[in-house]
């Protein structure tokens, strides 16, 4: 999985966490200080997925 440059920066290993925890049907804890975009990502995520983000 190759998330858009356009919608979000990732770092290299934000980006591998997710493809592991995509890949192994793990979960993924997304923790930061208010407004780096946790949320987004989620949302981001869930809507690549057609699944319905609450």
């Amino acid at each position: 999985m190759k998330l858009s440059t356009e919608t979000y920066l990732l770092s290299p290993a934000l980006e591998e966490a997710i493809l592991l925890a995509e890949v192994t049907s793990r979960p993924l804890l997304l923790k930061g200080e208010p407004g780096t975009g946790k949320s987004l990502l989620a949302e981001y995520l869930a809507d690549q997925r057609n699944y319905l983000f609450i």
